[in-house]
Parts: structure tokens; C-alpha cells; sequence
């Protein structure tokens, strides 16, 4: 199955997902979101894929985040809570699926990038990876899962300073913090999530998805609500516009 801008191929008890524009750095318009939430259910329904593997084309970029272009174009209220409640949901269904879910990472990792990742069960990623959360540049705030699975990953104390400050990390710091499981060298991505994968499905899968579903039961979903929340009243604010145009122009923002 293909898509314009998502690709899906299928090999015995495993699918690949990879995010296809790689000239917008792999960044999720409209269109790519709804591919990506059409994709999940279409796999949660085929009972012979065990492991998902979500990745980017290009080899410059996973996904560099939701393209500012297509966000900046969203009017408030119904328009922009669809696009929450969108992207929110993506994250959900990828926990939810009864498959296991790796994000193969090579190069940029940001915004909706890096939430869609950590909805994920596992990730690997390039030596060369960047993982961030920079919506705050922009005015807003993560808002498909970030400001809770971030802080669910590697702890409040370092999630505050990378949502505060929108700065980014490199991925042996990444692995260190615990957001990702390895971090091998551009070349040996593919062998990793193969080893991994063939791990998995030497399992009985029946204790595999129903190991996931319970560690999964751990997390709250009151968080979640607060941030979907609190991404609308910045994106009602006078900021959000103005960061997104000084985005867009190539300039600094005037917040105030």
C-alpha cells in the first residue's frame, strides 16, 4: 500500500510505516496525519503482522515535527482541537495496537516527530539523531503526548528544561536519559531493528501483546486531557501567531 506521502510495505509477520517527504524533512501536513491514523488501523486489523517499525525516508530526517506551514493555516477553536484530537490520537492507536511498535530513527526527531516516537514501544536510533521538543519557539506546546511521555521517559527535571528552552539533544544523551533503547552507527540501523524484530517474534506473541497492554496500564490519561487543554490556549494566544509567522519569515519572534 502506498500513499503520498506514507509508504507502507509488508514482509511475513512484519510492516514498515515510513514517513515520505523527505524535502519537508518528513513533517506531517493534513494529509500525512490522516494516511498515518488510516495506516495504524488497517495494520491493528491484519492479524499476520506482528511488529510495526515507523521510519523516515531521506536519511536526513525521521520526522522534523508537524509542518508550520499547515498549522499556521488552522483557524482557532474547532479547526485547531481537530488537529489536537488528531494527532493526539495517533499516539494513542500505536499504544493501543496489539503489535509491537518500533520507531527506527535516523536524523531528526522533533515536535511531532519525536511524540509519535515515544508512543512507540521501542526505539533505535543513529549515532548522528537529534531528539527535541522545540514547540515552545513557536508559541505553543507539545500537544500530541509530549509534555507526558517525555516526563514518563526521562523524568520531569529534564523534560522541563528541554520543553522550556525548545533545545535539542544528540542521541547518546537521548539513550543515557532513557528515551531510547540503542543507538548504533547510519549502517547498522537496519540489522538492529532486524534483530530485534526477529527477537520479538520468536515469542509467543499472545504473552507479547498482552505484556503491552499491561505495562501500558500504567499511565494515566489525565495528563493528556490537561495538554490538549493547555496547546488551545496557546494556540488562541497572540504569541502562537506570532512565532509561527516569525518561523514561516525566517526571523526572530517578538513574544509578549
Amino acid at each position: 500500500m502506498a500513499e503520498e506521502n506514507l509508504v507502507i510495505t509488508k514482509s511475513g509477520s512484519k510492516a514498515v510505516i515510513t514517513i515520505n517527504r523527505p524535502a519537508k524533512l518528513n513533517a506531517f501536513d493534513k494529509e500525512t496525519i490522516g494516511s498515518m491514523a488510516m495506516a495504524l488501523k488497517d495494520l491493528g486489523s491484519d492479524d499476520s503482522i506482528r511488529v510495526i517499525i515507523i521510519t523516515g525516508a531521506g536519511g536526513k530526517s525521521f520526522c522534523a515535527g508537524t509542518d508550520i506551514s499547515y498549522l499556521n493555516s488552522l483557524a482557532g477553536g474547532g479547526e485547531a482541537r481537530a488537529f489536537i484530537n488528531a494527532v493526539q490520537g495517533i499516539g494513542f492507536a500505536i499504544e493501543s495496537l496489539q503489535k509491537v511498535v518500533i520507531a527506527a530513527i535516523d536524523g531528526y526527531c522533533f515536535g511531532l516527530g519525536n511524540e509519535i516516537a515515544m508512543s512507540c514501544d521501542l526505539r533505535i536510533a543513529t549515532r548522528d539523531s537529534l531528539f527535541g521538543q522545540p514547540e515552545i519557539k513557536i508559541g505553543v506546546i507539545p500537544g500530541a503526548g509530549g509534555t507526558q511521555r517525555l516526563t514518563q521517559l526521562i523524568g520531569a527535571t529534564k523534560s522541563k528544561e528541554l520543553i522550556f528552552t525548545g533545545g535539542s539533544i544528540k542521541a547518546d544523551e537521548a539513550l543515557s536519559l532513557g528515551l531510547l533503547n540503542y543507538v548504533v552507527e547510519k549502517q547498522d540501523l537496519q540489522n538492529k531493528v532486524d534483530e530485534i524484530t526477529a527477537a520479538i517474534c520468536g515469542n509467543s506473541f499472545n504473552a507479547v501483546k498482552n505484556a503491552k497492554k499491561t505495562i501500558n496500564e500504567s499511565f494515566k490519561l489525565g495528563g493528556y486531557d490537561i495538554e490538549k487543554e493547555m496547546f488551545m490556549e496557546c494556540f488562541e494566544h497572540p504569541d502562537r501567531k506570532e512565532g509561527m509567522d516569525a518561523f514561516l519569515s525566517k526571523r526572530k519572534p517578538n513574544f509578549k
